[in-house]
């Protein structure tokens, strides 16, 4: 296949040789130079910059050089630094891509460049868009030059040379007007998220979101938050995706501690539901330290959990109904059974500890449901403590008492197809 762009793919890395060597046998390509940039801005080590075997180990120097600001944390908080590194040390590319090293293309990666080559933006974000006053770093270019203040994130990107050649030039502009001298709170310097995506959108550079290219490869899995192990990467649910971030045991464990401690649970739950599912509750102890029934327990106040693939399985095997059109997916934790009778459209969210609510999709279905269980709100709670909650449900408790949770969910919508099609007879 014809490839003209001539691009690089830079690794920002860390330090961890463990990470970069597993990222590193993961990305075999014949059609894009592979480079790794470890920035040692903190490590007297390391006094001048070198190169061995692509590999840029990136001293302070290179800041003092090109009029960079240095403190402390910039090398995290600047990554448009090891842009302009790119650009001094493998000049001759047309576009550089830069992921950082907690991420894997756990998919054909010649075809994602391929497909990714189509597009000639300056920048391919991810997660762009215009951010308002409650960003933490929007007040670090808030006024600046009167532009509107963007953000994206800085895990995955691809940026034309020029834009990156724009963008230093404007760093050292930015930088000649900020004192950094006695100031606390470096969130008033900008990052390289507010930094990128405001300097090239108010300045017409073209940008297009990643997502619109390929959106199938981005997904629940991809986020800043909910560690991947590399244990799981071959199980089905993780192939042919773009993962981050992509942890050892140590780091997983470090990056939920503090929710775990304070009880933040709402960002963990579909996390820990997936590796529970597939590697069971000692993984869940192993790579978290969390007792996956203790969490489901404080969470939903229920610590039964169901193995939702296997009752998708059984729905759809069972279930032979018309009615019954679609069975998905809306989070990790929570499987949708999508309903039609005779227009009366409904979903039955179903999540792991085998809570069962219904959700109206049309007036016509509010309407029937309303009167069938007495319920005025837009989303009701049907089954919850291994009881249905509404009087008109409770023959159900009789006849299921002993049945299997998927014999449940046949029963009730046996039992809403019926009543659904009395109150259409009567013209309700």
């Amino acid at each position: 296949m014809d490839n003209p762009k001539k691009i690089a793919l830079i690794i920002r890395h860390g330090g961890d040789k463990a990470r970069i060597d597993y990222i590193k046998s993961t990305l075999v390509s014949d059609v894009v130079d592979i480079f790794i940039i470890q920035e040692c801005f903190n490590n007297p080590a390391f006094s001048k910059s070198y190169i061995d075997n692509n590999h840029l180990y990136l001293s302070v120097n290179f800041l003092a050089q090109e009029n960079l600001k240095f403190f402390k944390k910039c090398g995290w908080q600047c990554g448009d630094y090891i842009l302009y590194a790119a650009r001094e040390f493998f000049p001759d590319y047309d576009f550089y891509w830069l992921v950082d090293d907690d991420l894997v293309f756990n998919c054909n990666f010649n075809d994602f460049i391929y497909e990714t080559n189509k597009f000639n933006e300056d920048l391919i974000s991810y997660s762009f868009s215009e951010r308002d006053l409650t960003w933490d770093w929007t007040k670090s270019l808030n006024g600046y030059k009167k532009y509107k203040i963007y953000g994206m994130l800085y895990c995955i990107l691809r940026i034309s040379a020029k834009a990156i050649d724009f963008l230093k030039k404007s760093r050292v502009e930015y930088n000649s007007e900020f004192d950094l001298s006695g100031r606390k709170n470096l969130n008033e310097y900008a990052n390289d998220e507010v930094f990128t995506a405001t300097l090239l959108k108010n300045n017409n550079y073209s940008i297009i979101d990643i997502c619109k290219i390929v959106p199938e490869l981005f997904d629940m899995h991809f986020t800043l938050t909910r560690p991947i192990l590399i244990d799981e990467l071959n199980f089905p649910y993780l192939k042919n995706k773009i993962l981050h971030p992509v942890c050892s045991i140590e780091r997983s464990r470090e990056k939920v501690k503090k929710r775990l401690i304070n009880r933040e649970y709402s960002s963990l739950i579909g996390r820990f539901y997936e590796v529970y599912s597939f590697l069971g509750a000692e993984a869940c102890l192993n790579y978290f330290g969390a007792d996956i029934k203790v969490v489901f327990q404080n969470y939903f106040g229920e610590n039964e959990i169901l193995n939702l693939h296997t009752l998708n399985f059984s729905l759809k095997n069972n279930l032979k109904s018309s009615y019954v059109k679609k069975i998905w997916f809306y989070r990790l934790h929570i499987m949708v059974v999508e309903c039609n009778f005779n227009k009366i459209n409904f979903g039955l969210d179903i999540n792991c500890v085998g809570q069962i609510s219904i959700s109206p999709r049309n007036i016509r279905s509010k309407k029937v449901l309303d009167i069938i269980i007495s319920s005025n709100s837009k989303n009701s709670i049907l089954y919850k403590n291994r009881t249905f909650r509404h009087d008109s449900l409770s023959v159900l408790n009789e006849i299921t008492y002993y049945s299997s949770f998927s014999e449940k969910v046949e029963y009730l919508l046996t039992f809403l197809d019926n009543y659904s099609r009395i109150l259409i007879d009567l013209e309700l």
